[in-house]
């Protein structure tokens, strides 16, 4: 007698193994999500044990990053408070943050240099990856959230021509503070965007969700001063598009000017009641005028005209011009999975208002050319990557956990 087998049973039927697309989708993010936590341990210890000597053997020449820093938590220590009696030309709200972790460090590190290094270093740190973090769950569960944090911490740590800005090894300037603005709106407005693809919010209501976009983007000049201006405006410009095809033209042109109506009265009376006075608007101006690192004079470069704005012949700006050139590659991604049904408008709002807030950022460098578009422009594409991907998946696994990214149906 033949024996029975599990490819030729009795019948003599060929029975072919059961495969089930999605436990197999479990299984690999359960594996990514154990790499990321091995490998990300890891990484945290390296990292700590690398800025803890650079923090206690200081030897760095008197950059303005690091100095620009330390003073005005000097003064805040002497009492003195910005946006009343000083001017923090990155944000007036960023020395506030800082000074807690500043204080507790000094107890520990005693050194001023050494304690405001430590504490902008963990500031960094959690504006780095946190608000990141919260971004990606509002589209994906947890696993694919983790490994969207791997990914970029992986590319801004290993791609430093492009991300060494928002690298957790940057040393001094609160860079993760200065370029959260861009993540904060885009959560402002994916949450938004999310309550209204339902197609159950009404217009008032829409309008109404909005004002509080443009208030959380009061608070965004106070992180990130010009970042925070160019957030704000490309989230404005991106809600136009809220809803799809459901509104009228009059009624998106509405959701704009709401935003930045209730951003401007709203960043005007918190300038008010922080501060006493609107002295902080004129004082961007001010310290632009008396900072002449801002304009590009010798040693730093800058575009002697337009038509050098579009060659590669200034070294300082390749980083970011080739930072926009991805970004753009990738905005064009997922315009095409939104065409194709495959990505909801939600997720690609989010991506577009990464993209526009780096490409507004582009202004500055008609001042101080340097590389700071690039790392906005490759947090742009991670996004863009690990959005596209779990819409990707969702089509081909049918996972529940992916509808708030992938869907069959048009955005409404």
């Amino acid at each position: 007698m033949r024996p029975t087998n599990l490819f030729f049973p009795r019948g003599g039927a060929m029975r072919i193994p059961k495969f089930d697309l999605y436990e197999l989708d479990n299984k690999l993010k359960k594996i990514s999500l154990l790499f990321c936590i091995v490998f990300g341990l890891a990484s945290v210890i390296a990292i700590v044990l690398i800025q803890a000597r650079t923090i206690m053997y200081f030897n760095y020449p008197p950059g303005d990053g690091i100095f620009q820093t330390l003073f005005p938590l000097r003064k805040l220590d002497q009492g003195e408070f910005p946006g009343r009696d000083f001017y923090y030309f990155h944000g007036n709200g960023i020395p506030y943050i800082i000074f807690p972790f500043y204080k507790i460090a000094s107890i520990f590190l005693g050194g001023d240099v050494a304690s405001s290094m430590a504490s902008t270093y963990l500031i960094n740190f959690i504006f780095l990856f946190i608000p990141m973090y919260y971004l990606c769950r509002l589209f994906m569960e947890r696993q694919g959230s983790l490994i969207a944090l791997m990914l970029f911490a992986l590319s801004v740590v290993y791609f430093p021509v492009l991300g060494a800005l928002l690298s957790p090894l940057f040393i001094g300037a609160p860079m993760g503070v200065r370029m959260s603005p861009h993540i904060f709106m885009a959560i402002a407005v994916a949450k938004v965007a999310l309550r209204t693809s339902t197609g159950e919010i009404s217009f008032p209501a829409t309008l109404q969700r909005l004002i509080i976009v443009g208030a959380v983007g009061a608070a965004m000049p106070l992180l990130g001063a010009e970042q925070g201006f160019y957030a704000v405006a490309a989230a404005a410009g991106a809600v136009f598009f809220l809803g799809g095809r459901r509104w009228r033209i009059l009624q998106r042109i509405g959701f704009t000017a709401t935003v930045l109506v209730s951003f401007s009265l709203c960043f005007v009376a918190a300038l008010l009641v922080l501060f006493g006075s609107l002295e902080t608007i004129a004082a961007l101006k001010d310290i632009s005028d008396n900072q002449v690192w801002v304009y590009g004079v010798f040693p730093n470069s800058f575009f002697a005209s337009w038509t050098e704005f579009f060659t590669l012949r200034v070294t300082a700006a390749v980083p970011s011009q080739a930072g926009t050139i991805a970004g753009i590659v990738a905005l064009l991604l997922c315009f095409g999975l939104l065409f194709r049904k495959v990505l909801t408008l939600p997720a690609f709002l989010v991506v577009l208002v990464l993209f526009a807030g780096g490409l507004l950022s582009w202004v500055a460098n008609f001042g101080y050319i340097g590389q700071h578009q690039a790392p906005l422009f490759l947090r742009t594409c991670i996004m863009a990557l690990v959005l596209s991907a779990t819409a990707i998946a969702g089509k081909v696994t049918g996972s529940p956990h992916t509808e708030k990214v992938a869907t069959s149906e048009p955005s409404q």
